[in-house]
């Protein structure tokens, strides 16, 4: 997976694939809140709150484990967007 980056708002948006092997998940500097959760299809957004994803770590598909890789802004977070760095 080359590098990208994703633009976030409030809503869930999937940022990897279920197919993508390997990947490292991390947040760009902004002071947003980010959740992160997986769902076991591409097509199936999240409906519930996810995990808090750490400013200062990132994390992998290894510890995520399979499925879909989605993100978004936490909603108590005091910004509305926010970029995940993608490898």
């Amino acid at each position: 997976m080359a590098t990208t980056n994703a633009a976030l708002t409030r809503d869930w948006s999937l940022v990897v694939g279920a197919a993508v092997g390997r990947a490292l998940i991390s947040l760009a500097p902004s002071g947003a809140l980010v959740e992160i959760a997986v769902t076991g299809a591409d097509g199936t957004a999240q409906t519930v709150s996810g995990h808090l994803l750490d400013v200062e770590k990132g994390v992998t598909r290894d510890l995520l484990g399979d499925g879909a890789i989605w993100a978004r802004v936490a909603p108590m977070s005091s910004l509305a967007t926010a970029v995940l760095v993608l490898t």
